[in-house]
């Protein structure tokens, strides 16, 4: 059996050349800036609208790629120049980032499979002719005969054969033979037969064959590709700008979630454990205390807070990034991109079956609890009234004093506890006390919810935005905390203006008081931050400069 070999050049100047490609050969067509934004532009956007397909099936790709055939909007992309221009270009914008550069090959192998469907024989034949790729067949009708029963009984019990008619004439033109370990997938399915190492692999199965061999062309290409931004930031730094630009975009959003994804695209591992402290839930918060102490989470507790941060505009980039910072504290960061790194983007809908998860609620968190040595799920619902307090005390910021004033709990005029010290006093009230009698009400209910909304109205000077509508989940508890900080810091800053000006008039000194948009800009908090409007290339503006002479 022949191996896939060596890729052999072909002269891509021309329009012409077969359908699939591993886009190995570099492009030598002289582009304008202008040819060269709308190129990476288009091939931006049509990445974007295969990763917002969920829960896809092959079905659903092919579907969507028979809508791109014949959108206006990607008409720039038919010929074959520009297929393998915008790719180059895409592929260059995502070089320098290991994420963006793993999504980019991910988006491209689907791409690149939905091609090899809609590809009549000849297209095939001439990219195998391409790059070398050949497979050993059986050259006698007789040594193939004594096989015939065993491939009818494995097909009969392969799903993919939707026309079991197909097996009554098996032809040894049908199957190649391959090593095993070429198709991992398939041996892992039994939808090969196996004898002495060797898979009988059946035509319709090449594409499991050629997937790996595309990805391995695409890893090669983007390491050379990053070598070139290197080059490219040195003499045409313009273009690394905004190469860097679009790559990005958004990780989609919080699916299910009744927050704008965009508006909390500021979440990172830098500035997340002040968001931690100020607007985490108990549950939440105790995992983050947690990673941030151990080091590490468990299965259900890394599945819940990893979901959760996300829910909360966290990208995937930093997410990866702020696990691998913590857990390679104990273990090498190869293991961690071996063993972790896939789960993370799993959550994120990007392996798998791209199912876009949503942050589980506070239902989900009561009814998994996890036991006394894990950290996932609800901390009211799993631990004891003992164990509360303590709790409380070690890993929520509250104060635990005995409690001298229990009227001024019931009237709301409690000091904000952001940033409360460990058994500090609180005006003498036993904060942690009067969540646990919540979740008791001295009768032996458990009511987790309106402990959680007391937790909240002590850590909020009072404010409970779930005495109408209960608290069903740790991102409802986010954003009414960061709608919260958001009102009172434009209060402050209101504040803040009036005093200047009323400073100002009585020294006879006129100020201009902001108008109420300027005081939304000077007081951005981490939910509206991202409000803004998104960059944008005015391509008009350009001139014709080609980007070998720019």
């Amino acid at each position: 059996m022949e191996a896939i070999g060596n890729l052999r050049s072909t002269d891509i100047s021309s329009s012409q050349g077969p359908e699939l490609t591993c886009y190995d050969d570099e492009p030598e067509d002289i582009l304008t800036l202008q040819q060269f934004y709308e190129l990476g532009a288009a091939r931006n956007e049509l990445h974007k609208r295969f990763s917002e397909i969920r829960n896809a099936t092959r079905s659903d790709y092919m579907d969507e790629y028979a809508r791109i055939q014949v959108a206006p909007e990607f008409e720039c992309l038919r010929t074959r120049k520009s297929d393998i221009n915008s790719h180059w270009i895409l592929r260059l914008a995502c070089a320098a980032n290991p994420e963006a550069a793993r999504k980019f090959v991910s988006t491209e192998l689907i791409l690149f499979t939905l091609r090899y469907q809609a590809s009549n024989d000849e297209q095939k034949r001439l990219f195998f002719q391409k790059y070398s790729i050949a497979f050993q067949q059986f050259e006698s009708d007789d040594d193939f005969k004594e096989f015939i029963p065993r491939l009818k009984k494995q097909g009969l019990s392969d799903p993919t054969f939707s026309d079991k008619t197909e097996l009554s004439n098996i032809s040894k033109e049908n199957y190649y033979l391959v090593n095993f370990s070429v198709c991992p997938f398939l041996v892992e399915r039994r939808m090969v037969y196996l004898n002495g190492g060797i898979a009988f692999l059946h035509y319709k199965h090449l594409i499991y064959v050629l997937e790996p061999f595309f990805t391995k062309y695409q890893e090669m290409e983007i390491a050379k590709s990053k070598k070139l931004l290197e080059t490219l930031s040195t003499t045409h730094s313009h273009l690394v700008t905004y190469l860097e630009a679009m790559v990005r975009r958004p990780v989609s959003n919080l699916g299910g979630s009744d927050i704008d994804g965009s508006a909390l695209q500021t979440l990172t591992g830098e500035n997340i454990d002040a968001f931690a402290q100020r607007s985490f839930p108990p549950c939440m918060l105790n995992m983050h205390n947690h990673l941030r102490k151990d080091h590490h989470l468990k299965y259900d507790a890394r599945v819940q807070y990893g979901l959760f941060i996300k829910g909360c505009g966290m990208s995937l980039d930093e997410s990866i990034s702020l696990f691998r910072s913590e857990y390679t504290h104990s273990i090498p960061e190869n293991k961690f991109d071996r063993e972790y790194a896939y789960g993370i983007r799993y959550n994120y809908g990007l392996e798998g079956k791209r199912v876009n998860f949503t942050p589980k609620d506070c239902q989900f968190l009561i009814r998994h609890p996890g036991n006394t040595l894990e950290v996932n799920g609800c901390p009211f619902a799993r631990l004891t009234q003992d164990e509360l307090k303590p709790f409380l005390l070690d890993n929520c910021g509250l104060a635990v004093i005995g409690r001298e004033d229990q009227d001024k709990q019931s009237s709301g005029d409690i000091e904000d506890v952001v940033g409360v010290q460990n058994g500090e006093k609180l005006d003498g009230i036993d904060s942690a006390g009067i969540i646990i009698e919540y979740i008791y009400n001295n009768t032996g209910a458990k009511h987790f919810h309106r402990a959680c909304a007391e937790f909240f109205r002590i850590r909020h000077k009072g404010f409970n935005p779930f005495e109408q509508s209960p608290l069903t989940s740790p991102m409802a508890y986010f954003e009414k905390s960061r709608r919260w900080l958001n009102d009172q810091e434009i209060k402050r800053k209101e504040t803040l203006i009036r005093n200047q000006r009323e400073a100002g008039t009585s020294k006879g000194n006129l100020v201009r008081p902001l108008n109420q948009q300027q005081i939304q800009g000077a007081v951005q908090t981490p939910l509206r931050a991202n409000l803004q409007t998104p960059l944008k290339v005015e391509i008009e503006s350009l001139n014709n400069k080609n980007v070998e002479n720019d």
